[in-house]
């Protein structure tokens, strides 16, 4: 047996300004998507996914390397399997050429980046962490040696392949390197030391948002003022860039002060392309902490999902924590995780 897993992700800082080339501050996450691949007997593969309740389902590889399950197979299953299906053959793809690969069963579980309590899928990025687990998985059954950065491109490359995008790539770097990094488009991402004192804590804003919805809408207003769009772009990459070098030296009142900068960039960006990007809960979360003397921004694409908290002592933080469990939200137990993707025999 096969177990490959890969950590989730958290953005720091660099939202929006990643995808035009500016460095972003990410982090790997300890919850963890896993893939198990063993030896199948007869002529068929097999793949079961307990997250998505889809059971065993084989599937055969055509002459062109293409996935096909059983034709009558109920069509909200096939449906959730579809992303796997994009995944499996941009991998297969990529290592294998024309060698056979053995039968086998694949198991996939992304429990982890569920909620409970809350019924909710988590913002920490299971989609990149289940692909770049599979990557690694398959490498290893074609008996591949990859070096870290060559899973990267694969993940990358089939990540794109399934979501029909082109995207930043820096979940995938997140997932696959794992510790804190500094990513920019296109370049080996910049290992950074965690900032194990700096008080942090990651909030559940009360809602689920998808990133692809609130990335088209920014790129609208990209398409029709370009002039506009590149200054709010340009604002944000340098407060990113100043938010790093704080978290680089540990400069808690520039790093604090850079964040605040960096919500009310978003903020804008969001206003002038009639998005969401701080909903109300958001803002609520954010005022709410400032009056406290914390900071607070989404992570990821906004609109909802999860939020940090940032601040100068542990005191005003958990000050800040119990007001916002006050008021409704949770409190999600997030710790950084050094440890990026990895495969056991």
């Amino acid at each position: 047996m096969i177990r490959a897993t890969a950590p989730g992700k958290m953005i720091l800082l660099g939202e929006y300004a990643v995808l035009e080339g500016a460095p972003a501050l990410v982090c790997a996450v300890n919850r963890r998507a896993s893939v198990r691949i063993y030896p199948e007997k007869g002529s068929e593969f097999s793949v079961h996914s307990p997250s998505l309740q889809t059971g065993v389902q084989p599937f055969i590889l055509t002459p062109d390397r293409k996935v096909r399950f059983d034709p009558n197979l109920n069509p909200i299953i096939s449906n959730k399997l579809h992303f796997f299906s994009d995944i499996f053959e941009s991998v297969i793809e990529s290592l294998n050429g024309e060698r056979a690969l053995p039968f086998i069963r694949i198991e996939l579980e992304t429990n982890a980046f569920y909620s409970l309590e809350l019924h909710r899928k988590l913002g920490f990025g299971s989609s990149s962490a289940l692909t770049t687990a599979l990557t690694k998985a398959l490498a290893e059954v074609s008996e591949t040696a990859l070096t870290d950065s060559e899973i990267f491109s694969l993940a990358l490359k089939a990540h794109r392949a399934a979501q029909g995008k082109r995207g930043s790539g820096i979940d995938i770097a997140a997932c696959t390197y794992g510790g804190v990094l500094e990513y920019t488009l296109e370049t080996v991402p910049k290992t950074i030391s965690p900032w194990a004192e700096l008080p942090l804590a990651v909030v559940w804003s009360g809602t689920s948002a998808s990133t692809s919805k609130m990335v088209q809408r920014v790129s609208v207003l990209k398409q029709q003022n370009p002039a506009l769009y590149k200054k709010l772009i340009e604002r944000l990459t340098l407060v990113s860039q100043e938010g790093i070098t704080a978290y680089r030296e540990q400069r808690t009142d520039l790093f604090l002060s850079s964040v605040h900068g960096f919500y009310t960039a978003l903020k804008e960006l969001g206003e002038k392309s009639n998005t969401s990007i701080i909903s109300g809960l958001h803002q609520q979360l954010a005022e709410m902490a400032a009056q406290n003397g914390v900071v607070y921004k989404p992570s990821g694409a906004g609109g909802g999902d999860i939020g940090l908290l940032f601040a100068s002592s542990y005191q005003a933080l958990k000050t800040v924590k119990n007001k916002a469990i006050h008021l409704g939200f949770k409190i999600v137990d997030t710790v950084i995780s050094s440890d990026g993707v990895t495969v056991q025999n």
